[in-house]
């Protein structure tokens, strides 16, 4: 029985975001994650570190088939052809992906939300640069803007509020529900 959930997030193209539509289906078949829609490189490496996240914080990464398949949203048009070059704030709407295909977390977590960042191997969440575009990416389109709790001020729009997400652990995303936590001025203050 396959399983299919859409999380939506957005890379960096020159200035602007492009909403991304992450869809991950989870079925029986060949174990391993395949993604489709960036380069072979950059899909070994988001592959790894998805991995790697996942099971630092005690998730199960499926036995099965995982097919990632990386569109831009219905509506947006890129200016630039071809597999998406510079992938990296895509891992975090991926391992979310697969996390709710799988049953590891409730999908409708994910819903009117715009998940955005890397993750490093401890499976917490990493700045990425194109915050501010992301906020205002999500303005237009209605949704919520989920980025690191870590992203520098300087990288932060001052109109709009983003929700910080410091990891994918358990706690973090069920226990919060993912409940807006504004992000702090300083990102010292993570920890209070």
């Amino acid at each position: 029985m396959a399983r299919t959930v859409v999380v939506k997030g957005a890379v960096i193209e020159g200035a602007e975001a492009v909403p991304v539509d992450v869809a991950v289906d989870v079925s029986q078949g060949v174990p391993g994650i395949s993604l489709k829609g960036v380069r072979d490189i950059n899909a070994l490496e988001i592959r790894q570190a998805v991995r790697t996240a996942m099971r630092a914080q005690g998730y199960t990464v499926p036995g099965e088939s995982i097919q990632v398949e990386l569109a831009c949203a219905d509506g947006f048009e890129r200016k630039f052809q071809g597999p998406f070059s510079s992938p990296w704030g895509l891992a975090l709407p991926i391992a979310l992906g697969v996390m709710a295909a799988s049953g590891e977390i409730d999908g409708r977590l994910l819903e009117g939300r715009l998940f955005y960042g890397s993750l490093d191997i401890g499976g917490n969440v990493v700045h990425q640069k194109g915050a501010i575009a992301v906020s205002e990416l999500c303005r237009g389109l209605g949704l919520e803007a989920v980025v690191s709790s870590a992203t520098p001020i300087r990288y932060r729009p001052s109109s709009m509020p983003l929700i910080g997400m410091d990891s994918i652990s358990r706690q973090a995303i069920m226990g919060h529900n993912l409940e807006p936590r504004r992000v702090p001025e300083r990102p010292e203050q993570i920890g209070s």
